[in-house]
């Protein structure tokens, strides 16, 4: 093994004892001294992989300079469309629950998140390193390890070095890339996991003797997925096809019955994240497959599959000569197009049939539950011309993964797999309910990355093709860009892209619960507030102030004891508003307008102004001029300005 590729395992190894040591120090807050490490281990990690990159770039070119310009240039884009970070403190929502869990437990060293622990695990990181203000920039540093394990992954599928790089710059340019690595929502880290979960075993796969590093990070990554998505018991089957392709390609028994171990790991990770998120695993994630399934039926079931997987693998081995004898890659991608097609077509009975849900206007047929409808979602992100080329590359995919491409393979696999949770949730990208993307996450984590892969065996074929009719070599880059690039313009939606990296999603909302607590500490107050402040989240459906900010006060320990609504007119200068606040310390005006309560009992302390924004998607409101036909760069920005006036109570 080369220096580059021992470097490039130990930084696998590296960034996922990290992520392992923020969930750890998530449940043990008083050891502070854990976060940093976790945090460094982390950075160290991704510094490994992209030193891998580095290594492998200058190989090829073998030029420092352009290597270091490609990387730079990779490296100061990435950051520079990620600046403006979302903010979810004003969310009630999957992204808030993951944030302020997070917070929560750096202020008040407790877990209380609904949804599994990992995304928020790291967002206490966030917070502990980077404060109120920059926390979720730490989904912006761990989604970057997607670059080089992307570029690895690429380079193993048969491209060269300038079109590899020429992907990642696409990927990293999407506007679903760019809008879920700069949010708190668990699927960054949940792509970045299977990307890990692809390099491993396309790693594993190639060796017949499993590297100690290798294996670990196996076994890392079955611990760490189940704190991650419930779909984490879905890898039980990269775990059977890991351990059958390296029995068929080296007939070694006994290193096929150690990948199989890694399947324990896997079951005692879920049977562990069950005695922490119970309801939600049981009632909101299994039950949608095996209805009133308990924990004792679940692990009965999941350690079963673990011991079935070993007897599977010896009896395969008994009778290896046969075994020997088939075509694995052609079997195992036949297989998981059947798998595909089974799926979609036991959700289009189950789900698609209805006439009408509260989803969907209309049925979805099974064309849609099998592919049209996650073709409708890269139409969205990508374009026409993009979304034409995707679906040629999946073709594309299948047959090179029938050819034995291992990538290619392992990519097919986990797009089978995951077909299972992506059409169990029935979401479209016409779905009315869309805010902002939001849907898009269930396309992003996995769908959108497969798709990524198809499209580069296009772009490889085309590069091919013109290497073919044009001899000479400027003018076969020359032309090769010019395509590219007229592709990219015809069909990606440049206000989509201004869209998704100039816009902050609520900014500044943030700044409202440290701006109290540093006033306030842990005293009592009220808060009145203007009737008019309200925020869209689902559809003919809005919140007002006390919903609001009722998830991040308690966070910071901030003890309201009242809320009051009133009319806005009774908090401006021209009226007086007396209220009731004998009982309390401190006195909380928000509103749309300039606050002024006129009371002997108030003393004016300070006041806060907080420009707060957000995007409404697919035309929540009714009025005509605000429907915008699932077009997100037509969709309506809504903004107020939100005055908070902070005043002390004096004692009679």
């Amino acid at each position: 093994m080369t220096r580059g590729g021992k470097i490039f395992n130990w930084g696998i190894l590296i960034l996922l004892l990290g992520l392992v040591i923020s969930q750890i120090v998530y449940y043990m807050p008083q050891v502070s001294i854990l976060r940093y490490v976790s945090y460094f281990l982390m950075l160290e990690g991704i510094v490994f992989l992209f030193i891998y990159m580095i290594d492998d770039t200058y190989k090829k070119t073998n030029s420092y300079l352009w290597t270091i310009l490609l990387v730079m240039a990779l490296v100061v884009l990435y950051f520079m469309q990620r600046h403006a970070l979302h903010r979810f403190d004003f969310f009630i929502a999957d992204a808030s629950d993951y944030y302020l869990s997070g917070v929560n437990n750096i202020i008040n060293g407790r877990d209380m998140g609904f949804f599994l622990p990992l995304t928020a695990a790291v967002s206490a990181i966030g917070f502990f390193i980077y404060g109120y203000d920059y926390g979720p920039l730490i989904m912006v540093m761990i989604y970057i390890s997607s670059l080089p394990l992307l570029y690895f992954l690429f380079r193993k599928m048969g491209l060269n070095v300038m079109l590899s790089y020429l992907m990642l710059f696409f990927a990293m340019s999407a506007p679903l890339s760019i809008w879920f690595s700069k949010s708190t929502y668990s699927e960054a880290i949940w792509q970045v996991q299977l990307l890990l979960l692809a390099v491993i075993t396309y790693r594993i796969a190639t060796k017949e003797n499993i590297g100690i590093v290798n294996f670990i990070s196996l076994c890392l990554m079955m611990v760490l997925v189940p704190f991650t998505r419930g779909e984490a018991s879905l890898l039980y089957a990269v775990v059977i096809f890991l351990s059958l392709y390296h029995l068929w390609k080296f007939h070694n028994l006994k290193s096929a019955l150690i990948i199989a171990s890694s399947s324990l790991f896997l079951a005692m990770s879920v049977h562990y994240t069950l005695s922490l998120r119970a309801h939600y695993l049981l009632k909101w994630q299994y039950a949608r497959i095996i209805p009133h399934i308990t924990e004792t039926q679940l692990m009965a079931i999941l350690y079963g599959v673990s011991l079935l997987i070993f007897a599977l693998i010896v009896l395969v081995y008994r009778f290896r000569k046969i075994f020997d004898r088939i075509n694995f890659p052609k079997v195992v991608t036949l297989l998981s197009l059947l798998v595909k097609i089974t799926i979609s077509y036991i959700y289009y009975v189950k789900k698609g049939a209805v006439s009408h849900t509260l989803l969907f206007k209309n049925a979805l047929g099974f064309k849609n539950f099998l592919i049209m409808n996650e073709l409708g979602f890269a139409y969205d992100s990508f374009g026409l011309l993009i979304t034409i080329l995707i679906a040629i590359g999946l073709i594309l995919l299948y047959f090179r993964a029938m050819q034995g491409n291992l990538v290619a393979l392992i990519v097919v696999v986990l797009y089978s797999i995951f077909t299972l949770p992506f059409v169990m949730q029935s979401v479209s990208a016409k779905d009315i309910h869309e805010i902002f993307l939001y849907w898009g996450r269930y396309y992003f984590a996995i769908i959108m990355i497969v798709h990524i892969f198809g499209l580069a065996l296009v772009v490889k074929s085309l590069y091919d093709f013109f290497g073919k009719i044009v001899l000479n070599t400027t003018y076969k880059y020359v032309l090769f860009a010019a395509t590219i690039i007229g592709i990219v313009f015809f069909s990606m939606s440049a206000k989509l892209y201004t869209i998704v990296t100039q816009e902050a999603y609520l900014a500044n909302s943030q700044k409202l619960m440290p701006w109290v607590s540093q006033r306030v500490g842990r005293k009592p107050i009220a808060i009145v507030y203007d009737d008019d402040i309200k925020y869209n989240l689902h559809h003919n459906r809005s919140y007002d102030v006390h919903i609001l900010v009722y998830r991040t006060f308690p966070v910071a320990k901030i003890n309201v004891k009242s809320y009051q609504k009133v009319k806005r007119s009774q908090l401006t200068p021209k009226l007086v508003y007396k209220p009731d606040i004998s009982k309390d310390t401190f006195l909380l005006c928000l509103s749309k307008e300039v606050c002024h309560l006129d009371n002997t009992m108030l003393t004016y302390v300070d006041t806060l102004v907080l420009p707060i924004s957000w995007r409404e998607h697919y035309g929540i409101l009714k009025k005509p001029e605000q429907i915008h036909h699932d077009n997100l760069t037509q969709s309506v920005t809504h903004a107020f300005t939100l005055h908070a006036t902070l005043y002390k109570i004096n004692s009679k």
